[in-house]
């Protein structure tokens, strides 16, 4: 009788664990994707499961874990610090098998990294080439996005890098540079400035801008420096994006200050080295908070072997 007692609390415990395991990864891809039918999606359930799944956990904590509107839903205080101990957690879990695999075998799994359109365009490709080539065996996923957008899937376990250049560097993760771009004027090819070899600030400032959104860190750059050289400007159209500020420039609407990385000799405008910033670094950005996995470890070294020994 005693034994059997002793088995069934043994099961339910088993139980207790596998049902915990369930509710925190239902919780914390909820909060992720911001979304119960896209989370139930994600963990190939369905949108009543996951739900039930949350409100168990809410009720085994004694608190609420999301606030509610209609089909919109975000996370509450106390939220917000259960996904910031659970998260690490459900994507160690979730990635056991690679990082087993990577440990008993050798390299396994996939090499997830995001990149600004130019990263993926001009850089990425050599880089991925040469990985492909050392390892046949391992899926690249590449997402595209603006900075921030990299920054954010990178928090959220999405992806394990971003190749970027990066402007104020968050205490939460690790910058490596791994080459650098000088910044070059463009103009289209019918401009009054194309086929000049050298331009002043305030030669520029006589024509209308393209540049990046109000509030990115490289359009603030440009507006602190003209107000220090006591130049207005006319901006005519703000964009995110080098690729988008370069369609821009090349339609005719106005002139631009990009980094030489993005322009290449396909590209319908006239270029002109603008030396009065300072090189954009462009390099890897990881977490600061976990071990990178074996695949990111390999390709940073393709990239840089400098910087793979600091991983």
């Amino acid at each position: 009788m005693a034994s059997d007692q002793s088995a069934a609390l043994n099961k339910r415990i088993r139980d207790d664990k596998r049902d915990r395991l369930k509710q925190l990864r239902a919780f914390c891809h909820t909060a992720r994707l911001g979304s119960i039918t896209r989370a139930a999606e994600c963990v190939y359930s369905s949108q009543p499961s996951v739900s039930l799944q949350v409100r168990a956990l809410e009720e085994d904590l004694e608190v609420s874990l999301f606030e509610r509107s209609g089909p919109r839903i975000s996370l509450t205080l106390a939220g917000r610090k259960l996904y910031g101990l659970a998260a690490p957690l459900v994507e160690d879990i979730d990635r056991l098998p690679d990082t087993f695999a990577e440990q008993h075998e050798g390299l396994a799994g996939e090499l997830r990294v995001a990149a600004g359109e130019t990263a993926a365009t001009f850089v990425l490709p050599r880089y991925l080439k040469q990985f492909r080539e050392q390892h046949p065996g391992i899926q690249a996923n590449v997402k595209t996005g603006t900075g921030r957008q990299c920054l954010s899937w990178l928090r959220a376990y999405e992806v394990d890098l971003v190749f970027a250049a990066i402007d104020l560097q968050p205490t939460d993760v690790e910058f490596r540079p791994v080459l650098s771009s000088d910044f070059l004027l463009i103009t289209s090819e019918d401009h009054p400035l194309s086929g000049r070899n050298s331009v002043t600030p305030r030669e520029v400032c006589a024509y209308p801008l393209v540049t990046h959104t109000v509030g990115t860190y490289i359009r603030q750059l440009g507006d602190i420096f003209l107000r220090q050289q006591g130049i207005a400007s006319d901006v005519v159209v703000s964009v995110d994006g080098w690729e988008m500020i370069k369609e821009y420039v090349e339609a005719g609407l106005g002139v631009a200050v990009v980094p030489d990385l993005c322009v290449t000799e396909r590209d319908r405008v006239w270029s002109v080295p603008f030396k009065y910033f300072p090189p954009r670094k462009y390099g890897a950005i990881t977490r600061r908070d976990r071990l990178l996995p074996l695949a990111v470890r390999r390709f940073m070294r393709i990239m840089d072997p400098s910087i793979a020994d600091l991983c």
